[in-house]
C-alpha cells in the first residue's frame, strides 16, 4: 500500500481548507536557438507559474477575496507543498469566477500568475 499526496495551498499564509481542485503549470521561459544544422541550445528567459484552482464557499464566505484581489491587482503569495518540497510564488490573481446552483455547493475559481523560483 502507498499513501498519496493530497492537494493543499496557502494564499497569503492562509490555508485554503475548502480547496477541491488545483492545477499548477510551470514554464522555464527559455527560447530555443536553432541553426541550419539543428538545435544549438537556448537563451534564458523569465520562468513563470500559472495556477488555477477551485474552492467551495462556506456559508460564512470564502477564505480569500478573489474578486477584490483581481479588482485591485495587488500582489500575493501562494505556497504549494509537494511532498518534501514547497513552491512559494509571488504574483497576482488574473481572473476569478463564482458559480452556484440549486442543490449544489457554490464554488469560487481563480487563475493566478507568478514567478517560478526553485522549490525548496
Amino acid at each position: 500500500m502507498q499513501d498519496h499526496l493530497r492537494v493543499g495551498c496557502l494564499i497569503d499564509s492562509v490555508f485554503q481548507t475548502t480547496l477541491s481542485d488545483l492545477e499548477v503549470n510551470g514554464e522555464s521561459g527559455a527560447q530555443s536557438v536553432e541553426t541550419l544544422l539543428g538545435l544549438a541550445g537556448k537563451t534564458p528567459g523569465n520562468s513563470k507559474l500559472d495556477i488555477s484552482g477551485t474552492l467551495t464557499v462556506p456559508v460564512t464566505g470564502p477564505e480569500t477575496d478573489f474578486a477584490g484581489h483581481v479588482a485591485r491587482g495587488t500582489y500575493h503569495e501562494i505556497q504549494i507543498p509537494i511532498g518534501d518540497k514547497t513552491i512559494i510564488t509571488q504574483g497576482w490573481f488574473e481572473s476569478f469566477s463564482f458559480k452556484g446552483s440549486v442543490g449544489s455547493a457554490t464554488t469560487y475559481s481563480f487563475k493566478f500568475t507568478g514567478d517560478f523560483p526553485e522549490p525548496t
